[in-house]
């Protein structure tokens, strides 16, 4: 039996890389040559008898679930999207999930919604936290890295006099802030290729919205020193799974060697964890996805107030109460129980000593 490893290329319009991290920590254990199976497909694949972590978010396209007979599957890691859970959970889903529980999932709120369809499951968290097995944290003499970090922002769908109104609102702010706006103008990304001169109006007003989010607690210099790295990219530049693995694996490696990283993408705080990154999650109660149960207490949290504000709740190591160059968060050990057990998990399964393919 071939060992397989879950991908998700997705259609046209945009991408979130971190579907492919997850596919590369997968790969640590299913191997180099294991076969690509497409998440979204799992229902129709016709190819030969494979194993394969479900270690996703799942899903789009909902008849494609239960995975197909000749995939042998390990629930572990695993997410519903809360929103779907009264399609998804058909009584033929639950009985297959309750066939190979325990299901392992990527959140306590996973856990939870198990538990309400009588599967029985346990929080593995997610399986990006075994990253730490390939890539390693090696300080290098790079800036901070900043990835999609959270701040409330215009979106161009407000229409035409909301735009209109919000660029007169932060003239006199961009004027007072003119060098820290024009360069964080010029460095902020939505996502990978933004094009620089069509939308530059929308990038002050980005530049603008972080500023004053992130000004309140961030030094100057950090924020005009640092790399802005999106987790989200075209599909036009970006159209096969090679492509979207080698864009994982760069990011990856930067992250290894930043001297901290800030971020709200769970996808970038997981893998850095993994790999000993000093790293801040940028969080806010807004945060309802179920994505975040359990996870959260893996992570150094700065809060996002009621005035928009990042604030550090406690332990922020400054004598100024503030995030200079030099400031580091702690590294967190607290992840290493559950890293160690997804890797003995996996490293069984994808070497067939797994019978029960519930796998806990």
């Amino acid at each position: 039996m071939r060992n397989g490893v879950l991908v998700s290329i997705g259609g046209t319009g945009f991408k979130n890389i971190g579907d492919y991290m997850q596919s590369i920590a997968a790969r640590q254990f299913a191997g180099d040559d294991a076969l690509l199976i497409e998440r979204e497909r799992l229902a129709s694949y016709e190819g030969e008898p494979v194993r394969c972590i479900m270690n996703a978010w799942f899903m789009w396209h909902l008849d494609q679930f239960p995975p197909a007979p000749a995939i042998t599957p390990l629930f572990t890691s695993f997410h519903v999207k809360p929103s779907i859970e009264g399609d998804f959970f058909t009584e033929r889903t639950t009985e297959y999930l309750k066939a190979h529980s325990p299901v392992g999932c990527r959140s306590t709120d996973a856990v939870a919604m198990m538990q309400r369809h009588g599967i029985e499951a346990w929080f593995s968290s997610c399986l990006t936290l075994t990253l730490g097995e390939t890539y390693r944290h090696v300080e290098a003499d790079t800036p901070p890295v900043f990835v999609d970090p959270y701040f409330r922002r215009f979106e161009r769908h407000d229409g035409k006099f909301k735009v209109l109104l919000r660029i007169v609102s932060c003239i006199p702010y961009a004027v007072r802030h003119l060098r820290v706006v024009a360069t964080l103008a010029g460095k902020l990304k939505v996502f990978e290729d933004f094009p620089k001169i069509r939308h530059l109006a929308v990038r002050w007003l980005y530049a603008v919205d972080f500023h004053r989010s992130y000004s309140a607690l961030f030094d100057d210099e950090v924020l005009l020193r640092a790399e802005y790295i999106p987790h989200r990219v075209r599909k036009s530049v970006y159209r096969t799974n090679e492509a979207l693995f080698e864009q994982a694996e760069k990011r990856l490696e930067r992250y290894a060697k930043a001297p901290f990283v800030v971020t709200s993408r769970l996808h970038c705080a997981l893998p850095c964890i993994a790999m000993g990154t000093p790293m801040w999650f940028v969080y806010s109660g807004s945060f309802t996805t179920g994505r975040f149960g359990g996870n959260i207490d893996f992570m150094n949290r700065l809060e996002m107030d009621g005035s928009w504000k990042v604030t550090a709740p406690a332990g922020l190591d400054s004598a100024d109460g503030r995030i200079h160059m030099a400031t580091r968060p702690a590294v967190r050990t607290e992840h290493l129980p559950f890293a160690k057990r997804l890797a003995e998990q996996c490293r069984r399964f994808m070497s067939g000593e797994l019978n029960d393919v519930g796998g806990n």
